[in-house]
């Protein structure tokens, strides 16, 4: 019985991945995000593994008080700390001998206003005048929503968001910059997107994974819920950011999906976290825990990362978990690492998308 429970928990934790009104947050393996060198193995089974595993722990404890004999307690007592210790030590010794990946390094500037409601000319400005004295990175990333109510379709409103984002290219024109943007189409409606533009191209990529209610609402839901604020939008620019730069970006939400990163990873080598946090009040233990989520992620695809956030905790993730660098400054230039070899996580992923 405990097994067929542990089974069709883990299958729901795997669906609740796809529905519409579903909260990642609470998988229940993100318990142990905050000790990620004792749960290594993510990058074999990736998180869900890690819910298992801590059911399977749970109804063992649960079989040891129940135990009437002492030789039947004990010998489940010997149980429970071979299934406790053994995946433990396993992860200990694969975070310790196997050395952090140090080879193709990639520079990147990161910009985050101090005052995230400034107008869209302001914060471009800014980023403008910093790049008058600092170097630019191979990448400029700002976080999530950095631009608001980008017009695209239009010239005039496109000149007038981009221009100074215009003239930080023409005077850099190696670097490509990654942005948080809201963006209004011709009818009005809204998109929470990632802006990627260097002088040759512009790219657009969407939001997949909203926040449900809070920020989208399917139309068969709206006399329940209201309108959504956002819309979809599922034919964009991503897998030509990909394939271009082999960078695999994602806003927010999606973060905590890890079926949904996996199936996108492609052939990126690195992960770029665009977010926004304030709907977090300033919550330390909110910050903090979110951030530790991530670093599971960066174990789960055995890539670094690259959190950019405005009110929250800004970092450089290896493919470890560890934290390597904090942002802590308004501009300033990190490094990160690109790596080409998938996580076993990852590549049975591929291989569920090719069959499936």
């Amino acid at each position: 019985m405990p097994f067929v429970f542990v089974v069709l928990w883990l299958i729901y934790e795997m669906v609740n991945h796809y529905l519409f009104l579903s909260w990642p947050w609470l998988t229940f393996g993100n318990v142990m995000s905050n000790n990620h060198y004792f749960v290594q193995w993510v990058s074999f089974f990736g998180i869900y593994s890690v819910s298992g595993w801590l059911l399977m722990l749970g109804f063992m404890l649960n079989g040891i008080v129940k135990a009437r004999k002492n030789k039947e307690k004990k010998n489940r007592i010997k149980r429970f700390i071979l299934v406790l210790n053994f995946p433990i030590l396993l992860s200990v010794v694969q975070y310790f001998l196997i050395p952090t990946y140090q080879e193709a390094p990639v520079k990147i500037s990161i910009y985050i206003p101090e005052n995230p409601n400034l107008k869209n000319i302001d914060k471009t400005r800014g980023l403008y005048n910093y790049l008058k004295v600092n170097s630019a990175g191979d990448f400029i990333l700002a976080p999530e929503l950095f631009l608001k109510s980008v017009q695209l379709s239009s010239s005039l409103n496109r000149k007038h968001n981009l221009y100074y984002i215009d003239q930080v290219l023409k005077e850099n024109p190696g670097t490509t910059l990654v942005v948080g943007a809201e963006v209004k189409n011709h009818d009005g409606n809204l998109f929470n997107t990632i802006i990627v533009y260097n002088r040759m191209e512009l790219y657009v990529k969407s939001k997949k994974k909203y926040i449900p209610v809070q920020e989208y609402t399917p139309s068969y839901l709206n006399r329940i819920f209201g309108n959504s604020f956002y819309q979809l939008n599922k034919d964009d620019d991503q897998d030509e950011i990909i394939s271009e730069y082999s960078v695999m970006p994602l806003l927010c939400y999606e973060s905590l999906f890890s079926s949904f990163i996996q199936e996108n990873m492609q052939s990126s080598n690195l992960i770029f976290l665009l977010t926004s946090e304030d709907f977090m009040n300033n919550s330390l233990f909110g910050l903090r825990q979110y951030l530790n989520i991530i670093r599971l992620k960066a174990i789960e695809s055995n890539r670094n990362i690259v959190k950019c956030s405005s009110g929250g905790i800004s970092a450089v993730i290896n493919e470890k978990g560890d934290v390597v660098e904090k942002v802590t400054s308004e501009f300033q230039n990190v490094r990160a690492f690109r790596i080409r070899e998938s996580s076993f996580f990852t590549k049975i992923n591929s291989l569920y998308e090719k069959v499936f």
